[in-house]
């Protein structure tokens, strides 16, 4: 069916089009097929959720981010990374795509300050 490299390839294209449930499923199988089911080694409490939560916001009251627009710029003059690998056409593609989709349904944008109270649990 599919060798390595069309395995990888196409793990590139569709891992990035998955939800947050997905993703979560997925790897939940990908741990069974390796008996890593007890492995808690990337979760953490709500303490500490938050805990980074409160230094994120710090950096950024701090001016410690980047912008979208320069975020855009990067993209568009396809930077490379510290491995020296490109930025791979799919994600440019989809990036412009969403970028888009944005544009036609603004509806659908929040403010930072209505994503910052979605992501602050507690």
């Amino acid at each position: 069916m599919y060798g390595n490299r069309g395995i990888r390839c196409r793990n590139k294209k569709y891992l990035p089009l998955l939800g947050i449930e997905e993703k979560k499923s997925l790897l939940s199988v990908i741990k069974s097929f390796l008996n890593l089911k007890n492995d808690a080694s990337d979760e953490i409490d709500i303490q500490q959720y938050n805990k980074e939560i409160d230094a994120a916001m710090e950096r950024i009251d701090n001016g410690e981010f980047t912008t979208h627009e320069d975020l855009e710029k990067e993209i568009e003059t396809q930077l490379i990374d510290e491995n020296n690998t490109p930025i791979p056409e799919w994600q440019i593609k989809e990036i412009r795509e969403r970028k888009e989709y944005y544009k036609k349904h603004p509806e659908e944008l929040i403010s930072w300050e209505a994503a910052q109270k979605m992501i602050r649990i507690g």
